[in-house]
């Protein structure tokens, strides 16, 4: 039974609209009972909307839109994943969200204090590095946006540390490797403390190692209260995210959550008005169809004609972990929770 709490204090509040998951830890402390019995009434705070946006590349032959109708809301403190085949429009929608594309029709609207409000990190970090050391390339960002001297020492030094490379402060950027470059870019983001960090497929260019570490550290600022936008190609980098929102031909066809994902049904009818209106916009991603064909557990994904999960549709191929626990599922055993990383298939496992 949840604890439905009304939350008073001032400090929990503004705890809340700047961490919420720190907010219940010190509740359920403070109360003695399981963060997971707490349910706390706030409205989440939007810092990002956009509404009907489009975005057209200009060409000879007439403008085609990239992204089209596109109405989303970034929450504060979510991890929102974006994913997508390739072409189907999401740097495209990285750079809207970012303002460094202005929508051909529609708006973006930012409601947040911050100054700078995000900060965006490419897939290559060479395109975004100027200093010749470490330090330098931090203390560029922060002279753009006047910060004192003393100041941006201080920010520099606590950022390194934050990403793992506070011994490398004075190196020559040249003598990073491609996984340091990456961290010194995240570093770059930290120093000037956006409300909202965007990562664009920044681990697609790295070995499976410096994925993992760009990743930890991407976990670590969601847990201090950080809002993260994460944009991939590898569906094992779903496991982080509280939402994930899927793109294609340029329009938004899933908007849910990671076990929606992996093991919600939509049907063959469904899917077709789904990209159809993703094409054409106004999609309601709220009113389309979905159905979990095993009704003891909401999102148990069982083979049935007509009927696939948006991951499938797609044409992506699960993660390990997803592919074991459907292959379980589908002999009869009952996985609690579904697992979307091997860390949880390993718990769920354990449990039978």
């Amino acid at each position: 039974m949840k604890i439905d709490f009304h939350c008073k204090f001032s400090f929990y509040l503004l705890t809340y609209y700047c961490q919420p998951r720190l907010t219940i830890a010190i509740l359920a402390q403070t109360i003695g009972i399981e963060k997971s019995m707490i349910a706390v009434n706030f409205h989440p705070q939007t810092l990002i909307e956009l509404e009907h946006v489009s975005f057209a590349y200009p060409s000879g032959g007439g403008d085609t839109d990239v992204v089209t109708d596109i109405n989303l809301s970034i929450q504060r403190g979510e991890w929102v994943t974006i994913v997508g085949s390739n072409g189907s429009g999401k740097s495209t929608l990285a750079k809207l969200i970012a303002k460094l594309f202005t929508a051909t029709r529609g708006a973006v609207s930012y409601h947040m204090q911050e100054r700078p409000p995000i900060q965006l990190i490419f897939q290559n970090p060479d395109a975004q590095i100027i200093g010749e050391t470490v330090y330098e390339d931090l203390c560029f960002g922060m002279e753009n946006y006047g910060i004192s001297r003393e100041i941006m020492r201080e920010r520099a030094l606590e950022a390194l540390s934050k990403v793992g490379l506070a011994a490398h402060a004075d190196a020559p950027v040249s003598q990073l490797s491609g996984g340091q470059k990456q961290l010194l870019c995240i570093a770059a983001c930290l120093v000037l403390q956006p409300a909202v960090v965007l990562f664009d497929e920044a681990t697609s260019m790295l070995d499976p190692l410096a994925r993992t570490k760009i990743a930890a550290v991407a976990q670590q600022l969601h847990r201090e209260g950080k809002t993260v936008i994460w944009i991939t190609q590898w569906l094992d980098e779903l496991a982080y995210a509280d939402r994930v929102v899927a793109l294609h031909n340029g329009g938004i066809v899933f908007d849910g959550s990671t076990k929606e994902f992996f093991y919600g049904s939509i049907s063959d009818s469904d899917w077709a008005e789904r990209t159809d209106r993703s094409y054409a916009g106004g999609l309601d991603i709220a009113a389309a169809e979905t159905s979990s064909p095993n009704d003891s557990t909401e999102f148990h994904h069982l083979p049935r004609d007509g009927w696939s999960s948006c991951c499938e549709r797609l044409g992506f191929v699960p993660p390990y972990s997803v592919q074991t626990a459907r292959a379980l599922l589908q002999q009869g055993f009952q996985l609690d929770p579904l697992p979307v990383s091997t860390t949880q298939l390993g718990q769920a496992v354990r449990a039978l």
